[in-house]
């Protein structure tokens, strides 16, 4: 399961911490949210931008826990995985990239998709 806590990030308000062990390779949750054509100075808390043509802005509260989740250039342990299904519909998942213990809070580097 996920829990939202106060981050370890002293300056980053909230984040998603495990409650339970998590295999590498676990889906955390689907990155939800508003789909918009990507625009290049768009800027947003929740507002991740794949391959450069769309955007998903998770701003709305009850749009995903995965919404909470910090971002770290060298401790990620999760990543975003972008993929169509058929009918060339958008999905964005998050995915441990190792083995994600109880009480670990959860990173992924905001990079490009």
């Amino acid at each position: 399961g996920l829990r939202v806590r106060q981050s370890t990030v002293p300056i980053a308000g909230y984040g998603l911490f495990a409650t339970a062990k998590m295999p590498q390779g676990e889906t955390v949750d689907v990155y939800a949210g508003k789909v918009a054509a990507f625009v290049n100075d768009a800027e947003g808390d929740y507002l991740i931008s794949v391959k450069d043509v769309h955007t998903i802005d998770a701003r709305a509260r009850q749009s995903c826990i995965a919404r909470y989740i910090n971002h770290s250039d060298h401790n990620a342990n999760c990543r975003f995985v972008y993929f169509e299904s058929p009918g060339k519909h958008m999905h964005v998942i998050v995915q441990t990239i190792h083995d994600v213990q109880k009480d670990e809070e959860l990173f992924v580097d905001y990079g490009p998709l």
